[in-house]
């Protein structure tokens, strides 16, 4: 069923978790071009975004970060982007509000659990309590310590491109485009990827407006950043983007 890029997320729904970690890691210890196959299955598949779906793509993103020791630079970005991703969709899910924004760690079954609960509270608090709450959620569940590191790193990579173009900008447009984006990327990692998608076109037009302000700004690599962001949501999520669209149009009417 990896091979064909089928979906298997029934499989899911009527197995034991710990029983399909167990298989799981039977075909990866057995078969060694299980990780490409997982890999493959990733990038060829439509996310599925009900629960049992989601639950699988955080289960295989999982055994490939756990097994996987050959990542590119890109497979990597986008493996730890998934299980992110799906591992706090997933937490969403399972448990209320009340629970996630007030730390009830004690209902929560496992450690990778309480990870999800402080990486979605980190989601949340992107600009103020970021890494403090990835730093928790890492201090939960330390086998995912190199992922959370690459995502803080990425973070702060992000953040540089920013600062290096900010002589050349208004503080007031800095101070937008760091508002936007911020938005707009926590937008994906709610599943709201029509939203995000029109709030990453609206960043490329304020920041073609601010090129007219200031021609020096053309020389900053945020609108291919912006640009990458919009291909990939686009070649990840096309079903999503098209079934949200119409749901908005719906609702419009």
């Amino acid at each position: 069923m990896l091979k064909l890029g089928m979906p298997i997320y029934t499989f899911v729904q009527k197995t034991d978790e710990k029983n399909i970690e167990k298989f799981i890691q039977y075909i990866v210890n057995n078969y060694d071009d299980t990780n490409e196959l997982i890999l493959g299955y990733l990038r060829k598949t439509e996310i599925n975004r009900s629960f049992y779906g989601i639950k699988l793509r955080k289960l295989l993103c999982e055994t490939l970060l756990l097994n996987k020791k050959d990542f590119t630079e890109e497979e990597f970005d986008m493996v730890t982007s998934e299980y992110f991703s799906s591992g706090v969709e997933y937490i969403k899910n399972l448990y209320s509000p009340t629970i996630i924004d007030n730390e009830y760690q004690l209902e929560l079954k496992n450690n990778e659990e309480k990870f999800f609960l402080f990486l979605a509270k980190a989601y949340k608090n992107e600009e103020s309590k970021f890494k403090e709450y990835c730093d928790e959620a890492v201090r939960h569940y330390p086998i995912m310590k190199n992922a959370v590191e690459f995502l803080l790193e990425k973070k702060s990579r992000i953040k540089s491109v920013h600062e290096v173009s900010s002589e050349q900008r208004q503080p007031e447009d800095e101070l937008q485009l760091h508002k936007l984006i911020s938005r707009a990327d926590n937008l994906v990692m709610d599943g709201q990827y029509y939203d995000a998608l029109t709030m990453y076109k609206q960043i490329l037009s304020l920041i073609s407006l601010y090129e007219k302000k200031a021609s020096s700004f053309k020389e900053s690599p945020l609108s291919s950043e912006i640009e990458k962001k919009i291909s990939d949501l686009k070649s990840r999520y096309s079903n999503e983007i098209i079934f949200q669209k119409n749901s908005h149009g719906s609702s419009e009417r």
